[in-house]
């Protein structure tokens, strides 16, 4: 049986409560990361960081009752001068999932699959005694169920 942990991304890049929501942004932007784990000092999870998040604090609660909302074109809120003071008031922990949903090292590849679905994620934190010791995404498992090996 395919496990998680076979599958896994093992080299995991994480944020802090206090990592600066630019710094974040910057890394989204080097990487092709689905989330990034909010840990502790001692690599404990605490929370998780998707895109999604950062796009969230410009959109207006009142927007998700609407849905798609590709029929607006301007924000008017999402302008590059905005940024530079965000960065100064905002931190990870102002807008990062709590209790995030997580794997096991050891959970079946497919059970990982079902998790996402059920949940509607990209990536689980993959943990061990509450530590972070790897992420798993949708393209993991692809790869893993349709055989197609990673690109160094």
């Amino acid at each position: 049986m395919k496990k998680v942990k076979d599958f896994m991304t093992k080299e995991v890049v994480t944020v802090t409560r206090s990592t600066p929501i630019l710094e974040a942004m910057k890394i989204f932007s080097e990487h092709h990361y689905g989330g990034l784990p909010v840990v502790d000092e001692e690599n404990r999870i605490l929370g998780i960081v998707t895109k999604k998040e950062l796009l969230m604090m410009f959109i207006p609660d009142y927007f998700d009752l609407l849905g798609d909302l590709s029929y607006i074109e301007d924000f008017g809120l999402l302008k590059a001068e905005v940024l530079p003071e965000l960065n100064q008031l905002l931190v990870i922990d102002d807008i990062m999932i709590r209790k995030p949903v997580t794997a096991t090292e050891d959970m079946p590849l497919l059970a990982a699959a079902s998790v996402m679905a059920h949940h509607h994620l990209n990536i689980l934190p993959v943990v061990r005694d509450d530590k972070v010791v790897g992420i798993i995404s949708q393209m993991d498992i692809c790869r893993a169920v349709y055989r197609v090996e990673k690109k160094k």
